[in-house]
């Protein structure tokens, strides 16, 4: 990011954000230990790592700005628009949906002051690990349907929050937090470091099992 004053127009062509992008969705791919089938999108925002372009066109209205106010009101404005101005761009792209369900308000999860995604948190966030559906489409199975209900798709809205053979582990969960859903478990997580770690537990639990059962093939 050095002199993103004079270069950060550049990345307005896709062919030039292309170079920069792809090392930084590299770095994001391992800070949250994913699968590299993750796009580029819902990892960014696991990893909590502003779009390259985005964030080098804040630093120019930083340095452009620098000499009008202090420059810790300057910084603070220029990341609250970037936020913004990142949160539509999500919203208007196809990829990463499941992800963009789940972290609704970028803020938020960028601001927050506990929490670190792991392995198995990570495939959750994301939709990419032990789930049928994901292993289907990359020819790793030979059907998509749940392996403990059978006549359900296998994905990871039924795996955490439908599936009727893991019932009794979500509803341990809500007896230590309250209901979860895809539209606010993360917000439940942000909520306190206690409820952040019961989610993780559950998401790592129901995960291991499933390998450890054979849901995973076949």
């Amino acid at each position: 990011m050095y002199t993103p004053g004079i270069w950060s127009d550049a990345l307005k062509k896709k062919t030039h954000r292309k170079l920069l992008a792809v090392v930084q969705r590299i770095g994001a791919l391992r800070n949250a230990c994913s699968y590299r089938t993750v796009s580029e999108p819902a990892i960014l925002v696991i990893a909590g790592t502003i779009s390259i372009d985005v964030l080098a066109q804040e630093k120019k209205k930083v340095f452009l700005k620098k000499a009008e106010v202090t420059k810790t009101v300057v910084k603070a404005e220029a990341r609250a628009a970037t936020v913004e101005e990142w949160q539509q761009l999500l919203s208007l792209d196809h990829r990463g949906r499941w992800t963009n369900r789940l972290i609704l308000e970028l803020s938020n999860w960028l601001n927050r002051r506990h929490g670190e995604t792991n392995y198995y948190l990570t495939q959750f966030l994301s939709g990419h690990g032990y789930f049928r559906d994901c292993l289907y489409k990359r020819g790793k199975v030979s059907n998509l349907k749940c392996g403990y209900c059978e006549e359900e798709e296998d994905d990871p809205k039924h795996t955490f929050f439908k599936c009727d053979r893991l019932a009794d582990l979500k509803h341990r969960l809500e007896s230590e937090i309250e209901e979860v859903t895809p539209d606010n478990v993360v917000g439940l997580m942000l909520l306190n470091e206690e409820w952040w770690d019961r989610v993780s537990t559950y998401v790592e639990t129901i995960l291991c099992k499933k390998k450890q059962e054979g849901q995973l093939s076949g």
